[in-house]
């Protein structure tokens, strides 16, 4: 075989490696966005502006517990006073608001009952949990539809919300997972955008690797 064929050859096989490579990312970038497309997909509100949106890892670790979970149903609503520290600068705006005849901040929360598939990280007793979420972020975190599976990031609830779980970021602290256990991220974020489509398994996997 001559030099001139030789390198004919190998041309061609560098150039159809090339093609196939292309073709998967292509179909990956395909995929990708038919699952964008019927999952909504959320942002900040526009009056909050934070320099970074936390990733996975540091979900994980925030979090008291991460499962996977069910939708039930909604429970009820209720309206919680904000009740701030004098001796900070919120508190004392606060005060001040009160003493000019103005009404308190109140917030209103709704607690939706999830059924438990599996924990991904701490630990949890019981079958079933209390999740509840400030309606103030209405519009900018996800519907929690009764029937749908998603994966959650919590932390325990203390004082009006004992006994209740809450997402421990209002954006980032959900997942959805597709009916063939693919995930598929709630938040805009390009840092997410890797983990669009891949198995339930392998997500798990590198929950656990972040695990404390």
């Amino acid at each position: 075989m001559n030099k001139r064929l030789k390198v004919s050859l190998l041309v061609i096989a560098v150039m159809l490696v090339a093609g196939t490579f292309y073709g998967i990312y292509v179909a990956r970038n395909n995929y990708i966005e038919k699952l964008l497309a019927q999952y909504p997909t959320y942002g900040d509100p526009p009056y909050m502006e934070r320099g970074m949106i936390p990733d996975v890892q540091v979900l994980v670790e925030y979090s008291d517990v991460v499962i996977v979970g069910q939708v039930n149903k909604s429970v009820d609503k209720y309206t919680v006073t904000f009740e701030g520290n004098k001796a900070t600068p919120e508190g004392a705006l606060e005060e001040k608001s009160r003493s000019m005849g103005n009404e308190p901040n109140r917030t209103e929360f709704i607690t939706t009952q999830i059924k438990v598939l599996d924990v991904l990280a701490g630990s949890l007793e019981g079958e079933e949990i209390l999740i509840t979420r400030s309606c103030e972020f209405d519009g900018y975190q996800p519907e929690l539809i009764p029937g749908e599976k998603m994966v959650f990031f919590l932390r325990k609830g203390s004082g009006v919300h004992e006994g209740k779980y809450l997402p421990v970021d209002n954006l980032c602290g959900y997942i959805y997972i597709t009916s063939d256990d693919k995930i598929v991220p709630v938040v805009k974020e390009d840092k997410y955008r890797k983990y669009v489509g891949i198995s339930l398994n392998s997500f798990k996997k590198q929950i656990g690797s972040f695990k404390k």
